[in-house]
Parts: structure tokens; C-alpha cells; sequence
């Protein structure tokens, strides 16, 4: 029940804004910067890094390549040692590849999704496999990452043994996923001939107006109680907050393409499509499937996510449904219970 009367509404008021006084002045003389964990550079071409992630125990020969998504940066996969899911995947005796999409200069407006799918993700691919002396890689997609890697699968399924999706889309016109209503709305080719490429802020603000409230004044009411009993979090909080508003500047042409053949014409869920010369038959692919997503995520509702299993071989396809929303399922205390070793078991099991 919410009680209304005045003196309860004023030691309310009064009590929040001792705690946001007391967080804000905490936060100010705090200073986080983030690193990943020791890893090695493998690759560096036309902005994009390749990272390798070294096991901690036994390993198998078998690399898994990790392909993030162009929006926001995947070190939210690394974010602290212990809200982090390459530290346990290697823990596990993984040894990581992750694909650094990084930003796009000027002149990669042009590039499309067939030479961020067919080239870059292609030469990263072969590039694990050499360092990893294999013939084959364990393939696993973040969101838009996930789309790209069903894509790779199903031009090179001789090269991927098993496939992991994490918080991925593939019906784009779920009923109750809002960012695709979003998206539909917008005129792309205007947007993308105005800007070229399109600012990351741009992209963040799209985000930030899904759930203003929530990510807005709630969002900081909470945060300030919880920094204010619980200091030791703040170093989380902040590299959350500049994780979140450290979107990189999306590739015009890619972008364009994303958004008229899956938000606007949902052709994943079609199962066949081009872009430009690359020409994508999802019936091709081969490798097991691993489907990871969130029961509580707003960004990619489960009902955007489970519809892979319409896609693949039901005999090897696996879904783990995990209580978390979109960025819990990637790096929350309790996800990170369960996702890791999902993985690893699933990546080892026999065919």
C-alpha cells in the first residue's frame, strides 16, 4: 500500500535525498577504468582486435570464438573479475577468441554485412584456427553477435562444430518485442545518407527511451540506496555506467542492412536471404545448437529468441532459459552459476 501522508511523503523525500547525497558524493571521488583480464592480441585488421583468452586448466584443442555484437563494446563480457563470463569460460578450460568489432572510421560506411559476416568474422575465424592448430571452431553469438554467427554457420557449417546463441533475436515481429516496433518506425536510408555513420549516442538514446522510468529516475533512486549500504559495489556501478553509454558508431551500409532485412522484413525467421553478394540458407547449418536467453529480458524477449528452435534440427537443439534479464544472462551472479559450465558441458558432449 502506498501511504500519502505528509509527514511519511517528507521523511521519504528526505531519506532519498540523503541517499543520493551520500552516493553522489562517493562516486565523486571515485575513479574505475576497465581492463580485460591477461590476454593476447592474435589479430588487428581494419579496427577490429581478435583476443585470446588463455585456459586456467586442462584444455581441449578446440577454440571457442566469442563474436560480440557492433553495439556497445564486449569487455561487458570481462566487466570485473568476478562478474565475468570469459574469466569462468576459461575456467572451465576454454581457451576465449573474442571478436573487438571496435569503431568504424569514415570510410567503413560503405561496408555491409557480407564483408563484416563473409570477411572479417571469416578471417578472425581462420585466424583461431591456425593459433588453435584445429580444423574446426565452437561458435558462440551475444545478441546481434548471435545473428551474425547463425549466419557463419550456415555459409560454413564444414567450419563450426557446435553453435551457442546468447540473448539472440530471430523472430524480429515477436509481438511483444518493443526495440523491433522501434526500429520499423524508422526511415533507415534517411538516417543513414543524413549521418553516414550512425552515432552511438544516437543508438544509447534509442535504448534509453525503451524503459525511461526505469532506466532513468528509478533506476538512480535504487542505485543510490544500494551504493549507500553497500559501497564495495560502486566500482561495479560505474564501469556498468560507462559500458552503457560507450556505444561505438554504427557502420552505415551494415546497419541499413540489418535493419530493413530483420527488424523490417524478419528474414531470419524466413531461414533464407541475401545481403548483396552473400547469399544465407540457414538450413545449412550443421552444428548443434545451444540457445541461451533471459526469461526477463526487455531488450530480446524470450518470445524473439526461442523461435530458433523452428530453425533447427530439433535432435540438436538445446534451450536454456535462464531468470535474468538481457545483460543479467551475460554477466549476473546468478547466470553466471549456470551459463559457464551450460556451456562447457554442452561443448564437450559427444555428438
Amino acid at each position: 500500500m502506498i501511504r500519502t501522508e505528509a509527514e511519511c511523503l517528507r521523511q521519504s523525500l528526505k531519506q532519498q535525498h540523503e541517499q543520493l547525497a551520500a552516493a553522489s558524493a562517493s562516486l565523486l571521488n571515485s575513479r574505475v577504468q576497465h581492463h580485460f583480464m591477461p590476454h593476447r592480441m592474435l589479430l588487428q585488421h581494419e579496427g577490429i582486435t581478435l583476443r585470446v583468452f588463455e585456459p586456467s586448466g586442462p584444455t581441449t584443442q578446440r577454440p571457442l570464438v566469442l563474436c560480440y555484437a557492433l553495439v556497445n563494446r564486449p569487455w561487458i563480457l570481462d566487466l570485473m573479475p568476478d562478474s565475468s563470463l570469459i574469466r569462468q569460460l576459461t575456467e572451465q578450460g576454454l581457451r576465449v577468441y573474442l571478436i573487438d568489432w571496435g569503431s568504424p572510421c569514415r570510410s567503413q560506411r560503405y561496408q555491409g554485412l557480407e564483408h563484416y559476416i563473409g570477411q572479417l568474422m571469416h578471417r578472425c575465424i581462420q585466424a583461431a584456427m591456425d593459433d588453435s592448430g584445429s580444423n574446426s571452431v565452437d561458435l558462440a553469438g551475444v545478441c546481434q553477435g548471435g545473428v551474425f554467427s547463425l549466419c557463419y554457420a550456415a555459409l560454413h557449417p564444414e567450419q563450426i562444430h557446435r553453435l551457442v546463441t546468447l540473448v539472440t533475436p530471430v523472430d524480429f515481429h515477436a509481438h511483444d518485442f518493443t526495440l523491433s516496433h522501434l526500429y520499423r518506425g524508422i526511415n533507415i536510408k534517411q538516417l543513414v545518407s543524413a549521418y553516414g555513420n550512425v552515432p552511438g549516442a544516437l543508438v544509447t538514446q534509442v535504448f534509453s527511451n525503451m524503459q525511461p522510468m526505469r532506466l532513468g529516475q528509478l533506476k538512480h533512486l535504487h542505485t543510490a540506496k544500494r551504493l549507500s549500504e553497500v559501497p564495495a559495489s560502486q566500482a561495479q556501478f560505474l564501469l556498468m555506467e560507462q559500458w552503457l553509454n560507450d556505444c561505438p558508431d554504427l557502420a552505415g551500409r551494415a546497419l541499413e542492412q540489418f535493419v530493413e532485412l530483420f527488424f523490417q522484413q524478419n528474414s531470419l525467421l524466413q531461414g533464407e536471404f541475401e545481403a548483396g553478394p552473400m547469399q544465407v540458407d540457414l538450413s545449412r547449418i550443421e552444428a548443434p545448437v545451444l540457445n541461451i536467453f533471459g526469461t526477463e529480458d526487455h531488450l530480446v524477449p524470450p518470445s524473439a529468441a526461442s523461435a530458433l528452435e523452428g530453425l533447427c534440427n530439433r535432435s540438436g537443439y538445446q534451450a536454456l532459459p535462464i531468470k535474468a534479464g538481457h545483460i543479467g544472462t551475460l554477466m549476473g551472479s546468478k547466470a553466471l552459476k549456470q551459463v559457464p559450465a551450460a556451456i562447457h558441458e554442452w561443448l564437450q558432449a559427444k555428438a
